[in-house]
């Protein structure tokens, strides 16, 4: 390819059981982890993990299914070897606190219930979002609207909306 650009790997893992799920995603993250610690230090992005619905990977204490150790390590200790992590999911409930807590980005959608309200804002660590309550906030965001919390902005609080995107 051409010098700087980036490689992209992608892995579909959705026909399988959810043991076989837990088994791949656990050989794939080891060896992640293993290449991360091979590199040296660094402050840029060098590579990006991005997992969609990590409902099941990442439970509350004390379940403990075999990508969690894996994926706990790289949320932990990614920052410094220039490694990130996004996930993504529709059930925050179902998420461990501290991998919640690990995020310097968090970004919260619409959410119905208030459960999930209420476990998303406990993990954001807000009970206020520009001097607003943050559950009648986030309870009143519109489709396609958000809540971001960035640990490095001066605001770290803010609302934006996306705009509608076609895929074919």
């Amino acid at each position: 390819g051409k010098p700087g650009a980036g490689i992209c790997t992608i892995i579909s893992i959705a026909h399988l059981d959810e043991r076989q799920r837990h088994f791949v995603l656990a050989l794939l993250l080891s060896e992640f982890v293993a290449w991360m610690r091979r590199q040296p230090a660094s402050s840029g992005l060098r590579a990006l993990l991005y997992m969609d619905e990590v409902q099941g990977i990442l439970p509350p204490h004390p379940a403990n299914p075999p990508p969690k150790g894996p994926l706990m390590t790289l949320l932990n200790q990614g920052r410094a070897f220039g490694v990130g992590a996004w996930l993504a999911t529709q059930n925050p409930v179902d998420l461990d606190y501290k991998a919640l807590g690990n995020a310097g980005i968090k970004i919260v959608g619409r959410l119905i219930t208030d459960r999930d309200r209420s476990r998303a804002l406990e993990g954001l660590g807000v009970d206020h979002i520009e001097g607003r309550d943050a559950d009648e906030l986030v309870a009143g965001l519109s489709k396609r609207e958000f809540v971001l919390y960035d640990v490095r902005a001066k605001k770290r609080l803010s609302i934006f909306s996306s705009r509608w995107a076609m895929s074919y």
